[in-house]
């Protein structure tokens, strides 16, 4: 993937050099904050890493405390502001949940935007810098460590429809600002609610539909309440990021720093990025049983086609409405950072106004 073509021959030659810098690392024990305790990221990738590869790596003297914001009675917003006072040294969480401190950040996962996978990688690539010096700067210096995504979205719906035009008037549960958005664009209503609530409100009539992840939807059950699947990706790649409380950071020496970033691209964010893309296609398999399903007993959800159409009208909308709706919350140099980065490589420019 992009991640390892980037760094892998840097990286090897780092984890060779820093597994010598094990005898002279300083003892500490942090406390990391995960993402979701019951989806893929934190259970295949997360825990490991912090909980086994690093205490390996360090020769045992780096001892980290590990949980995750929602066994915290979090809900994931206020996660990285707490991270900032202190509370704890590593916060994991969803770019979507912290947008109403960092509204900047939201500009790496608009709707549409993003075609594939290998896309999603450039993006992260070319927009590492950019996100490292937003998380500076609104989180008292916090350090980007990594990068990941949950699998690609899909949404779940409880009654028929066959294309976009049929989410008109449904109420649905939005991921972020920006899908809010594109639904209002569209005629629907999006909604508020937190995932662990989302089968609750589909089976109540509060909801119509709800967008998140395949496989995570599927791990969380909501196949018992959702008949349709329609994976037009209006809700992007749901990034992930890993970040370190800016004291901390700096109270580490600069060999410790190099040590602690090469150990994540190389025992997480590599491992994350392909996981993720695997689990949305097991997702799909999963809900509608078409294949074999090898993370349980597969549903029988009805895959709805995402026609051509559908697609270039949810571009556009985006394109037209959702991006400069962004670009307001954010300065000029926040647009032309982007121009040159995401804009590049999804071929879109933010023009003034």
């Amino acid at each position: 993937m992009k991640l390892k073509k980037i760094f892998g021959g840097a990286l090897t030659a780092c984890v060779m050099s820093y597994s010598a810098y094990a005898e002279e690392l300083t003892p500490r024990s942090l406390t990391y904050v995960g993402s979701w305790s019951g989806l893929l990221n934190f259970k295949a990738y997360e825990n490991p890493f912090w909980k086994e590869r690093i205490a390996k790596s360090s020769d045992g003297k780096w001892d980290v405390s590990i949980t995750t914001f929602d066994q915290m009675g979090l809900n994931g917003s206020e996660l990285f502001r707490m991270l900032s006072k202190g509370t704890f040294s590593v916060a994991t969480t969803d770019v979507a949940y912290i947008l109403s401190s960092a509204p900047e950040l939201g500009g790496s996962n608009l709707p549409m935007l993003i075609a594939d996978q290998e896309m999603a990688e450039d993006v992260m690539d070319v927009y590492r810098d950019t996100l490292d010096n937003i998380l500076f700067e609104r989180f008292a210096g916090a350090k980007l460590l990594g990068t990941s995504h949950f699998p690609q979205q899909g949404l779940f719906c409880r009654d028929e429809l066959t294309g976009m035009s049929d989410l008109e008037g449904r109420k649905i549960r939005a991921t972020g600002r920006s899908v809010a958005q594109f639904l209002d664009a569209i005629g629907a209503e999006g909604v508020t609610i937190s995932f662990a609530e989302v089968p609750g409100a589909l089976q109540r009539g509060t909801i119509d539909c709800a967008f998140t992840g395949t496989l995570s939807g599927y791990q969380a059950g909501w196949y018992e309440v959702a008949d349709y699947l329609y994976p037009l990706p209006v809700a992007g790649w749901d990034f992930i990021i890993t970040a370190m409380n800016g004291a901390e950071w700096e109270a580490l020496s600069p060999e410790e720093q190099q040590w602690l970033l090469a150990e994540v691209r190389d025992h997480y964010e590599d491992q994350a990025w392909n996981g993720a893309a695997d689990a949305y296609e097991d997702g799909i398999t999963c809900l509608t049983g078409m294949g074999i399903c090898e993370d349980g007993a597969a549903a029988n959800m009805t895959l709805v086609e995402v026609t051509d159409e559908d697609v270039q009208a949810a571009r556009k909308i985006a394109i037209e409405q959702i991006l400069p709706k962004w670009a307001s919350t954010v300065d000029a140099e926040t647009v032309a950072s982007w121009n040159e980065t995401i804009g590049k490589v999804t071929g879109v420019n933010i023009t003034e106004e």
